[in-house]
């Protein structure tokens, strides 16, 4: 199996993730604003009258549950494949570690096919380093160009406005990982980060990995407030077990194994590796990877 080494290395153990969960649990995707447009596909099952069923976006609170109810031990986990459905998708050493020995074992199996294109070591830089090193570029652009260079970068602290443009380096949810704590002497914030690694097959930067230190009570109420969602959240049942501290602190991310596919591969298009349902001008565009 693809995870087993990985896993074995992180002391995880598999459990099944469910398709879909009752809404207004808190559990589920919290919209960021009107301008976020993921739709949650939601249904009814007849033999629960008045119950509204959500397909997953995220199976990140769902696994914090889990390690609570069942009393893990420090220094182990869990993992889930999550198969989800999405109406709109948005345009750390172990794991860089795992995708190096990959790379490795196909160019050995394969040499004509797959070369060698990972760094041997991951790079670490914090959004606000970024920020200073390329100012004036959007925070896309920045990825680009710091991930060219360097081939694997972990970009550290991703949610919390950035002294420069006092804008984040990118949107995320305040229920998630922890973007609000101080984490060094500097002031520099955010317990949390993506893998990015350089996919030279489009010549641009690809997101393989979000992760981080899960929030906190203080945390979560504060970042809620940053982003205006906290008179609402806070009567969920997710959110009133964080803010007891029900939950255990736990870290936790998730990989994309079909972008892992897709870059160890060397494919232009997702389309080459996974099903989809497609738009009429994508199929055209990209008739060869899509029909």
């Amino acid at each position: 199996m693809l995870f087993d080494s990985l896993s074995t290395k992180l002391n995880l153990i598999r459990v099944q993730a469910p398709l879909f969960i009752p809404a207004g649990t808190g559990f589920q995707d919290i919209r960021l604003s009107e301008n976020n447009k993921m739709a949650q596909i939601n249904f009814q099952y007849f033999q629960l009258p008045g119950v509204h069923l959500e397909i997953f976006h995220s199976l990140a609170k769902r696994r914090r549950q889990i390690l609570s109810l069942h009393e893990f031990e420090p220094y182990s986990g869990i993992y889930a494949e999550g198969h989800f459905m999405r109406v709109i998708e948005p345009e750390v050493t172990p794991t860089h570690s795992f995708l190096k020995q990959v790379e490795e074992n196909l160019a050995k199996r394969y040499p004509n096919q797959i070369d060698r294109q990972l760094p041997e070591n991951i790079s670490f830089i914090h959004s606000q380093e970024l920020e200073e090193q390329f100012p004036g570029i959007t925070p896309k652009d920045r990825e680009v160009a710091i991930t060219k260079e360097l081939g694997a970068v972990f970009l550290i602290g991703i949610g919390h406005p950035l002294p420069q443009s006092g804008q984040p380096h990118s949107k995320r949810n305040s229920d998630y990982d922890d973007w609000w704590t101080q984490s060094n002497s500097i002031g520099y914030r955010g317990l949390n980060g993506d893998i990015l690694v350089w996919d030279s097959t489009l010549d641009t930067v690809l997101e393989i990995s979000s992760m981080g230190i899960r929030v906190s009570s203080e945390s979560l109420e504060q970042q809620s407030i940053i982003q205006g969602t906290w008179e609402y959240i806070k009567e969920l049942d997710y959110h009133k077990s964080i803010a007891g501290e029900k939950f255990v602190y736990s870290i936790g991310g998730g990989i994309g194994i079909d972008r892992v596919l897709k870059c160890i591969l060397r494919k232009r298009h997702i389309g080459d590796i996974q099903v989809g349902v497609w738009p009429e001008e994508e199929l055209n565009a990209h008739y060869e990877y899509l029909r």
